[in-house]
């Protein structure tokens, strides 16, 4: 039924979906279920839903008198609620590669994860890097019903090299335009006058972007008029306060990338003015801040808190766990020090992520 009726009553608040229903379909009904409808009201309960065909036709008391069908399900001590929607989830997955060798995407380890995440009540996703030809062909697919799984929107290929031109760039934006993305990304290695260049080229064509920025900061990007944010913050130094920048850019010669991201949040003042300016500025322009949380968790845990490799349900895709066991950790080079750090300046993170949200 691909939770058709769960997105409905997300988007139009419990009430009835104005399908004018037709004598060839379906009806099904969800009897004495509680309902959640995902705006923080009380639950509903004993509910019993009423869809014909892929809508919604009723939701009524379960004690209301009506003519039992053989298409009704018993929903006593279940819950029906909206579809989940995943803001980060990347199309293809890439397989595990050693030394040298070209990433590679499995088409097939793909579908096999989006049918599990139909499963998990995740409705919607959206891939914000997504390699263009193969990538789009796969949203398609999904979207048309051709592959099991969410409703898909997705970004054609992240643009991330910082020596190309304005007219290289918006040959790369109109490349796409075949394959007709949802977004564009700009990565963190481009510079803002590159930013600028894909956002002016995109939104020529009606078509939003998505950073990922660091060489470009935040606020940079949202004053270049930037569509969304990925991840929760941009770790750039222009981005700390003046007195620590210099500190930062030290411990950056000496440490690996993430190893120096533990110096960067340390000294991040989550608190600044500047920030607030940010928050003040993303609420304004409606830029959405897609914060991955469980990435930070997942990559900077420390080892005796692996909860993901460990995870139960990795086994029915069999492939993606033993990735997942073989691949490099960007945290292999960590000491045990250097987790002790990043938990107790974990919290700093949450208080930014927790500012931005009460700033709307």
């Amino acid at each position: 039924m691909r939770f058709s009726f769960a997105l409905c009553l997300a988007l139009f608040l419990l009430i009835s979906c104005t399908a004018a229903p037709t004598k060839h379909q379906v009806s099904t009904i969800i009897d004495h279920v509680t309902i959640l409808d995902g705006h923080g009201g009380p639950a509903i309960e004993d509910a019993r839903v009423t869809i014909q065909g892929s809508r919604i036709a009723k939701i009524e008391p379960s004690t209301t008198a009506h003519f039992p069908t053989a298409g009704t399900i018993d929903g006593k001590g279940k819950f029906l609620l909206p579809g989940f929607i995943d803001m980060h989830a990347h199309l293809l997955f890439p397989r595990c590669t050693t030394g040298n060798e070209p990433i590679s995407f499995d088409r097939a380890l793909s579908e096999k994860a989006h049918s599990r995440q139909l499963d998990f009540g995740i409705t919607t996703v959206r891939s914000p890097a997504t390699p263009t030809v193969e990538g789009l062909k796969l949203r398609d697919d999904l979207n048309s019903g051709r592959v099991r799984g969410p409703r898909a929107f997705a970004s054609a290929e992240l643009i991330n090299d910082p020596s190309l031109s304005d007219v290289q760039l918006r040959q790369i934006v109109r490349d796409a335009l075949p394959y007709r993305p949802d977004y564009f990304k700009v990565y963190s290695r481009l510079r803002p006058e590159q930013v600028a260049t894909v956002i002016d080229e995109a939104h020529r064509h009606k078509i939003p972007v998505i950073g990922h920025l660091q060489s470009t900061t935040w606020a940079q990007g949202v004053n270049l008029g930037i569509d969304h944010l990925a991840h929760s913050v941009d770790w750039s130094s222009d981005n700390l306060p003046v007195s620590a920048r210099a500190a930062y850019a030290e411990a950056r010669k000496t440490r690996s990338g993430f190893r120096a991201r533990i110096d960067w949040l340390e000294a991040f003042d989550p608190d600044g003015a500047d920030q607030s300016q940010l928050i003040a500025a993303l609420a304004r322009k409606r830029v959405s801040v897609d914060v991955t949380l469980i990435a930070y968790d997942g990559k900077f845990s420390p080892p005796e808190e692996d909860r993901y490799r460990r995870d139960p349900f990795l086994a029915t895709v069999p492939e993606l766990q033993s990735d997942w066991q073989q691949c490099t950790d960007s945290t292999s080079d960590w000491t045990a020090d250097d987790f002790r750090r990043w938990q107790a300046a974990w919290p700093k993170l949450l208080r930014w992520v927790k500012r931005m949200s009460d700033g709307g």
